[in-house]
């Protein structure tokens, strides 16, 4: 069954192979990104490419209120989103002695 699926995180690395992997599958992916602008612009060009649909969607997902944007978004461009790939991230150059409590929850 292929549907409309959500990667949080699709825009570099693990979360494109991902998204690139089930649009060519023929799901339609919502790829969320925080930084990654260009990189989600092309993992929605090669899905649309490879003949499904993509959108690519900015967001921050340690504000809550971008978070519930998501899915309303993903919905008004793609229709009812039927799956979530939770694979973002947080890569912030820190070691542990300049880890704080932020970052820490940041990276959890």
């Amino acid at each position: 069954m292929v549907g409309t699926v959500l990667v949080t995180g699709g825009g570099a690395r693990i979360g494109k192979a991902i998204a690139l992997d089930l649009g060519r599958r023929g799901w339609k992916v919502a790829v969320q990104y925080r930084y990654s602008t260009d990189g989600a612009r092309q993992v929605v060009d090669e899905i649309c490419d490879a003949g499904s649909q993509a959108v690519a969607l900015q967001a921050h997902l340690s504000d809550p209120e971008a978070v519930r944007s998501l899915i309303p978004q993903a919905i008004e461009h793609l229709g009812p989103v039927t799956c979530l790939i939770n694979n973002a991230s947080v890569f912030e150059n820190d070691t542990i002695d300049s880890l704080t409590d932020d970052l820490w929850h940041d990276h959890m």
